[in-house]
């Protein structure tokens, strides 16, 4: 009976740049075909998807590379088994309003559903459907962030949205000690004369203040606002914008109304602290909201390496999924400020920035094996309760040359252990166990 028993298999964030179907390496097949087999196959899309049509102008600050694929990439993620994809990224405004256009064009005109980007807020937010052999599943996509250029905004009567993504706003909070916090209020108040760290004309922090917000990154509601609160030791936390969260939640409660199936993907970076593999306090409180909603799992993208998984009220939380295609070094094309962000000029050519890149800002993914440490996840429900979630570890290859490295294949039998047992001690603090059975991860459900 449909709505009864349904098997998801989920990967994370994909950059594309390359055909797959061609390839016929056996581990590679074999990682395809358990993406096939399940009632629905989804992805994370954390690219655009174009060719540099007349309308897709480079945002001065991209989420990192510019990334895009050509329209054909649309047959590859069908042919790989994606049903659904989430894309609300902070690769998404790369290529501003025309690059999102031209991302929903090609992808409805491949007949792949897709959530979490659109002309307005209202269609960013609204969930994308597929039809299974299980019922009608749904999935809301949301990002976490501060950067509110990339974010959609609603349409009036009498003004149209901008396009972008649905994004949830976070709002950083910092506690101190007493000699830190005094030593910040009246640094601030010797700066905010000036317009710094500050609401120009504000009046100063008074004394006995035990909190105050600073004007730090870009407008939320006039100030996006990042909080300092008088405690005991240093710490620092997260929380996201109600107005944001509350708005998703509806949209939850929408699609429930409308599928058998509901699932909120989440591409998030922030932390709370430098941890990585930690979710912030903003994505565990907002996956437990979208399950107290209702919804059947949260699926986690965006750190680009594995974070925990929670079984919450008898639903999965996959924190992070890990990346599952990478090829970021193979975009053929970057606007000349990005060049010139490394140093470079108008006599380079496309792949110098990525040399450079390599060895400076972006180091870590590239000398931190964990980044190419990647897997799938295959949830198995009944009833809408989660009863098995079995984790398929795999290889993105790395330090293999660029042309080599970011395409999937099951992991040999060593890199399988090791792979399992980081996702184990991820999950751990979430009261969550996980076995290596043969090579493969068998999550303990309570």
């Amino acid at each position: 009976m449909q709505g009864e028993r349904l098997t998801v298999a989920a990967v994370g964030d994909c950059q594309i740049a390359t055909h797959h179907s061609t390839c016929q390496d056996k581990a590679f097949l074999d990682a395809v075909k358990i993406i096939r087999e399940a009632d629905v196959g989804y992805a994370n899309l954390e690219h655009l998807i174009h060719d540099y049509g007349a309308e897709c102008y480079p945002v001065y600050k991209t989420g990192g590379t510019y990334t895009r694929a050509p329209p054909y990439v649309v047959e590859e993620f069908k042919w790989m088994g994606i049903d659904v994809m989430s894309a609300a990224t902070n690769h998404a405004f790369d290529y501003m309003a025309g690059g999102i256009k031209e991302t929903v064009r090609n992808m409805k005109a491949g007949g792949l559903p897709c959530a979490g980007i659109g002309e307005n807020l209202a269609e960013a937010r609204a969930p994308a459907f597929v039809d299974s052999s299980q019922g009608r599943v749904g999935l809301i996509s949301v990002a976490i962030g501060s950067e509110l250029t990339w974010m959609a905004t609603d349409q009036r009567r009498d003004m149209q949205g901008k396009p972008g993504i649905n994004l949830l706003r976070a709002i950083r909070e910092y506690t101190l000690d007493q000699q830190t916090f005094n030593t910040l209020r009246d640094l601030v108040n010797r700066l905010q004369p000036l317009g710094l760290m500050g609401a120009r004309g504000a009046a100063p922090i008074p004394s006995d203040a035990t909190e105050f917000n600073l004007m730090m990154g870009q407008a939320l509601d006039g100030i996006m606002r990042t909080r300092f609160t008088l405690g005991d030791r240093l710490g620092v936390s997260s929380s996201g914008y109600k107005k944001d969260v509350d708005g998703n939640i509806d949209i939850v409660d929408d699609a429930i109304r409308q599928a058998d199936w509901v699932f909120v993907a989440c591409h998030h970076h922030i932390t709370d602290g430098t941890v990585g593999s930690v979710p912030a306090k903003v994505t565990q409180d907002f996956a437990h909201s979208c399950l107290d909603a209702g919804a059947d799992g949260f699926l986690g993208t965006g750190p680009h390496q594995i974070q925990g998984i929670e079984i919450y009220k008898g639903r999965p939380i996959l924190y992070g999924l890990p990346d599952f295609i990478q090829q970021r070094d193979l975009m053929p094309k970057s606007p000349q400020h990005y060049y010139e962000t490394f140093g470079l000029g108008f006599e380079n050519t496309p792949m110098d920035p990525m040399d450079v890149r390599a060895k400076t800002t972006f180091q870590r993914l590239y000398q931190e094996a964990a980044h190419a440490e990647s897997g799938i996840a295959v949830l198995t429900y009944e009833k809408h309760k989660v009863v098995e979630i079995k984790l398929y570890p795999c290889d993105l290859g790395f330090q293999k040359p660029r042309w080599q490295f970011g395409r999937p294949k099951l992991a040999d039998r060593a890199l399988a252990e090791k792979i399992i047992d980081r996702w184990a001690r991820l999950s751990e603090p979430f009261g969550t166990r996980i076995d290596c059975k043969d090579g493969v991860g068998v999550v303990q459900i309570p």
